[in-house]
């Protein structure tokens, strides 16, 4: 019975020593994935105390929300203050009106001039013109 016993023993240790084999062979390549992953972690760690946490950034969060608020309550205002394109518009047909009746008064004024008798047009030429 014990050569029976002895058998099988054997067989399991023979596997036991191949799934060792394997386990060593498996934590010889974790050992080598960690001596890589120290640098990197070394970086990480060092850029930890310059990041942002989550209070900063609802601090930062609600300082540009106001700001864009205030923005645009100032662009509103500002763009109320100035005048409309229609407006615009009017006083520069208002002006052309008033150029038009300028030339006109003084295209009757000169028309008068020309068909008025002589005496008439001294009388109203300024006194240096009639000279010449």
């Amino acid at each position: 019975m014990s050569e029976a016993r002895a058998e099988p023993f054997e067989g399991r240790l023979d596997r036991l020593e191949g799934r060792l084999d394997r386990v060593e062979a498996d934590i010889g390549e974790i050992k080598t994935t960690l001596r890589e992953l120290v640098p990197v972690i070394h970086r990480i760690d060092a850029q930890i105390p310059y990041l942002a946490t989550k209070a900063e950034l609802a601090d930062l969060r609600t300082e540009v929300h106001d700001d864009i608020a205030a923005l645009r309550v100032e662009l509103r205002t500002g763009l109320a203050d100035k005048p409309s394109r229609l407006y615009l518009w009017a006083v520069l047909a208002a002006l052309f009106a008033a150029q038009a009746v300028a030339l006109g008064g003084a295209a009757l004024i000169f028309a008068l001039l020309a068909h008025a008798p002589p005496a008439a047009q001294a009388a109203v030429l300024p006194a240096a013109l009639a000279a010449e």
